[in-house]
């Protein structure tokens, strides 16, 4: 009995090892994809200038690392770099700071 338990038990993990991945662009069964939101505060640098990323400080201090960072979404916020913003993003996941993936600036307009 203990032997056939180890046996399914070894063919399930076998089995997940294998598994087709999803398509590129879908997200993987049972998976829902990330909820856009708003998020607001002041757009900044943060880091060293070689290693700098965008971030947003929001009103109760919490810092949201800005990811995927297109170029001219790099040279809008250069333009308004210190202002209080308002993005609608996606989160991404977390490393030092909370990341997200900014999909529109909401405020300032352009």
């Amino acid at each position: 009995m203990i032997r056939s338990a180890l046996i399914a038990l070894a063919s399930a993990v076998l089995g997940c090892a294998h598994a087709t991945p999803a398509p590129a662009g879908t997200p993987a069964a049972g998976v829902q994809p990330a909820a856009a939101t708003e998020l607001s505060g002041r757009l900044s640098r943060k880091g060293p200038s070689e290693t700098s990323t965008w971030a947003v400080t929001d009103d109760a201090g919490k810092v949201w690392e800005i990811v995927e960072v297109t170029p001219d979404l790099d040279a809008r916020f250069r333009r308004i770099q210190n202002a209080q913003v308002t993005l609608r993003v996606e989160r991404k996941g977390r490393v030092l700071f909370d990341q997200v993936r900014v999909l529109d600036v909401v405020q300032p307009a352009p």
